[in-house]
Order: structure tokens, then sequence, then C-alpha cells
């Protein structure tokens, strides 16, 4: 018989990142997500869920350089691109997030002049 386990095993770190993330206990998870990347800095989906998970505790800049990163690898990537734009628009820095939804195609004229006012 085979055994149940899974195919692969999660790392330590992120299966307390997860269970930071579903606590709302952001900056814990951002801590575990940190510590995996140091030994994994390829595993683009956990750098993904990094840049989400400094937008979830306000800590925009931080998204912001980190969606960086992943736009430097796949620019065209509308997760990446909308990631982005979210977090500057959490931050309040519209006139920043107005391009990277246009190049998504997600901002029409009049969503400009709303974000103008």
């Amino acid at each position: 018989m085979f055994a149940s386990a899974p195919l692969f095993a999660e790392n330590d770190e992120l299966k307390q990142a997860r269970e930071a993330i579903n606590a709302m206990e952001y900056s814990v998870a951002v801590s575990k997500l940190k510590t995996y990347l140091k030994t994994h800095p390829d595993d683009i989906r956990r750098l993904h869920l990094l840049a989400k998970t400094y937008a979830w505790d306000n800590q925009y800049e931080e998204a912001r350089k980190v969606y960086d990163q992943l736009l430097a690898v796949d620019p065209r990537q509308v997760e990446y691109l909308n990631g982005k734009a979210q977090a500057l628009l959490w931050s309040e820095k519209i006139g920043e997030a107005i391009p990277l939804l246009e190049r998504r195609g997600h901002c029409s004229q009049r969503m400009q002049r709303y974000f103008a006012v």
C-alpha cells in the first residue's frame, strides 16, 4: 500500500507562513516567507505571496519593491501588474497606478477623471 503523504512535503517556514496568513498575522508571515526565500530565491510563487502579504500588512512600499522584482522577471504578468497597481492605490499613489492599469487596459478615461478628482 502507498502512504497518503503529500507528493511534496511543505517546508516548515511555508506552513507557518500560511498559518500566519490565515490568522491575519501578516508580520509573522512576512518573516517566515523571507526566511524561506533566502534558501529558495527562485521560487516566484512564494515571492508573489510575499508581495501580497506585504500589501495585506499595509507595507505598500515593500510590496511595490517585490512587485518590481516580479515584473523584472515577467513584465506582462497580469497578477503582478494588478498587485503593484493595487498597492499603489492603497498607498494613495493614484498617478503611479494609472499607467499600470492602462497597460492592462483596465483604466478608461472615465476612471482617470474620477481618480483626478
